[in-house]
């Protein structure tokens, strides 16, 4: 049975939105608890087999990050049950 290219477009767009809405949940919740020049430097947020990965521009943010792991983690696990760990890395592009 063929699928038309509507309906493939229609699910891709799908997706995307959702995981559009749960990237600014997650900015929304970081926005909460982070300090205004750590947000600045945060580049881009991943969800990949349950672990959050927080991209930064600096080693800097990614300490000041390291500091507040668990208060991340425990902030956005009251909003995503399935997120088990958060990771920081730095960002290749800036």
């Amino acid at each position: 049975m063929a699928i038309h290219i509507k309906e493939v477009l229609k699910n891709i767009i799908k997706k995307e939105d959702e995981l559009f809405i749960k990237n600014e949940k997650i900015l929304n919740i970081l926005k909460k608890i982070l300090d205004k020049k750590i947000l600045k430097d945060i580049q881009n947020i991943k969800i990949y087999r349950n672990t959050l990965y927080i991209f930064s521009l600096n080693a800097s943010c990614l300490y000041e990050l390291n500091l507040q792991k668990k208060q991340i983690l425990e902030a956005i696990q009251k909003e995503f049950l399935k997120i088990k760990n958060v990771k920081f890395k730095l960002s290749n592009y800036g």
